[in-house]
C-alpha cells in the first residue's frame, strides 16, 4: 500500500511546524498531545522521526514517531520492520481505518492529525501550479537570501550524492584511487544512459584500480579499454596502431584475468564524429592516465583550473587523422578535446561530487565551501529542468550552483509531490 506523497509531506511539515500547529495533534483517547521536539527525519525513513520528545498525558518521553495516511499503512510497515517498529513509540495518523496495536505487544500512541481545508488548499495550490509559484517567489527574492537558498539545496543535491558514493567505496576497499576512477566512468557518457551502464560495467571487469595504479601510459590504458569493452576484437588490423592496441591487449588480458564485455552491447546511435563511441574512450584513456597525480594530491585541495587541465588533453595523436581503429584515415576538425559542455558535465557529475565526499569524509571542510565556489564559476546547465524554470528570464539560470540548485528542487519536491517538505514550500505555506 502506498501512501500519498503530498499528504505525508504535509504531515510532516506540520509535525514540524508543530509550535505553529499543535491543535491538530490529539490522541485517539481524546487526550492532549504535545510536541517538545521533532527529533530527526532520515532521508532513508522520510516518515519516521528518530528521537523526538513529546509530551502525552503529562509524561514527557523521548521516542521514535511514525507518521503515515492511515492506520493499514503503519500495520504493513510494522510487519515488514519488526525490529524497527519495535523503538516507535507513537503513530500519527489522519485515518484510523484499522485497530492501531494490532501486531505489537508494547502498544503505541495513537495519534490524530487534523489538517484544515484552508492549509490543504494553500499546499494545493503549490501543487498544481507547477512550480509556477516557486519559481515567481524566487525571482523576487534579495539576492543574499536566494543565494543563501540556493546553496542549501545544493548541499542537499551533493549530500544524497555523497552516500552513494560512500557505498561505492565501502565496496572498492575504501580506496580513494578506486572511487575516483569509478566516478570518471560514471560520468565520461552521462547523456547516454546506455553506454553509462557498459562504462560501470566495463570499470568493474577491469578492476577500478588496474587503469590507476598498474599502467603506466595512455596507450596501455587504450588497449585496456578498448580490448575489455569487446570493441577491439571488431577492428580490422590494418594499421601499426591498432596492431600495437591488439598486441598491448592480449598481454593485459592474460595478466589482469580481463572478462571481456560483447561489443555489441554499446549504443553508438547518435554520435556525431567529433564525439563518437570511440573517441569518448579515448579521452577518456587520457584522463585516466593523468588522474593518478590528480588522485595523489587530493589532501592538498585542488581547484577548477588543475581538474581543466586533465581534461582539456584531448587524446594520443593517432585519433587527430582517425575516426574509429583502424578506419578510414579523416580531416579532422578539432584537436578532440572534449566540448566545454561535456568538460562542464563531467566537473558538476564526477569530480564535484567526489570531490565533496572525500573532503567530508576527511573533515577538509574549507575545501568544501570552496566547491560552492567552484560550480559559481561553471555555465548553468541547459535541460528541459532549467529551462522550466528559468525560460522567463525572471530566474537568471547564470551558473552551476543555480542549474544544480533548480535540479534538485525539481527532482526531490517537485517530482514528488512534496511541496509542504520543501524549503521553498515551507516559506510559502507560512
Amino acid at each position: 500500500m502506498q501512501q500519498n506523497t503530498f499528504l505525508l509531506s504535509l504531515m510532516c511539515y506540520i509535525f514540524e511546524k508543530h509550535l505553529s500547529f499543535s491543535e491538530c495533534f490529539v490522541t485517539s483517547l481524546g487526550k492532549i498531545f504535545e510536541i517538545d521536539d521533532c527529533g530527526e527525519n532520515r532521508s532513508e525513513n522520510e516518515n519516521i522521526y528518530f528521537n523526538s520528545i513529546i509530551i502525552s498525558d503529562g509524561l514527557r518521553t523521548k521516542t521514535n514517531i511514525f507518521i503515515a495516511e492511515d492506520t493499514k499503512i503503519w500495520l504493513e510497515w510494522q510487519r515488514k520492520n519488526e525490529n524497527l517498529s519495535e523503538t516507535i513509540g507513537a503513530v500519527i495518523v489522519i485515518d484510523d481505518n484499522d485497530t492501531i496495536n494490532k501486531y505489537t505487544s508494547t502498544p503505541v500512541i495513537e495519534v490524530k492529525c487534523n489538517i484544515s481545508k484552508q492549509l490543504i488548499d494553500k499546499a494545493g495550490a503549490l501543487l498544481v501550479s507547477e512550480s509556477k509559484i516557486c519559481i515567481d517567489y524566487l525571482s523576487k527574492v534579495e539576492k543574499f537570501t536566494l543565494l543563501n537558498l540556493l546553496n542549501r539545496f545544493v548541499i542537499e543535491r551533493m549530500e544524497s550524492k555523497h552516500d552513494l558514493i560512500m557505498k561505492k567505496h565501502n565496496k572498492l576497499g575504501e580506496i580513494w584511487n578506486s572511487t575516483f576512477t569509478s566516478s570518471l566512468f560514471d560520468c565520461v557518457a552521462i547523456s547516454k544512459k546506455r553506454n553509462r551502464k557498459n562504462f560501470n560495467t566495463l570499470a568493474l571487469n577491469i578492476g577500478y584500480d588496474t587503469v590507476i595504479n598498474q599502467l603506466e601510459t595512455a596507450t596501455s590504458i587504450e588497449a585496456l579499454l578498448f580490448g575489455a569493452s569487446g570493441l577491439l576484437k571488431y577492428c580490422h588490423r590494418h594499421d601499426d596502431y591498432t596492431k600495437k592496441l591488439f598486441d598491448e591487449y592480449l598481454i593485459l588480458k592474460k595478466r589482469f584475468n580481463i572478462k571481456e564485455m560483447e561489443g555489441m552491447m554499446w549504443d553508438y546511435s547518435s554520435m556525431v564524429k567529433e564525439n563518437n563511441l570511440w573517441i569518448t574512450i579515448a579521452q577518456l584513456s587520457t584522463i585516466l592516465s593523468l588522474s593518478r597525480k590528480f588522485s595523489y594530491e587530493l589532501e592538498n585541495g585542488v581547484n577548477l583550473k588543475e581538474i581543466y587541465s586533465i581534461l582539456d588533453r584531448g587524446t594520443s595523436e593517432y585519433w587527430l587523422t582517425h575516426d574509429t581503429l583502424s578506419g578510414d584515415k579523416t580531416l579532422c576538425h578539432n584537436d578532440r578535446i572534449m566540448s566545454q559542455a561535456r568538460k562542464e558535465r563531467m566537473v558538476i557529475n564526477g569530480f564535484i561530487p567526489f570531490l565533496f565526499a572525500y573532503y567530508k569524509n576527511n573533515s577538509m571542510y574549507e575545501e568544501n565551501e570552496k566547491l560552492l565556489e567552484m560550480l559559481e564559476n561553471i555555465s548553468g546547465e541547459d535541460n528541459k529542468i532549467t529551462r522550466k524554470w528559468c525560460g522567463n528570464e525572471k530566474l537568471s539560470n547564470d551558473n552551476a550552483l543555480i542549474s544544480q540548485s533548480i535540479i534538485q528542487i525539481e527532482k526531490k519536491y517537485c517530482a514528488e509531490n512534496r511541496c509542504p517538505q520543501c524549503p521553498i514550500g515551507k516559506k510559502l505555506l507560512r
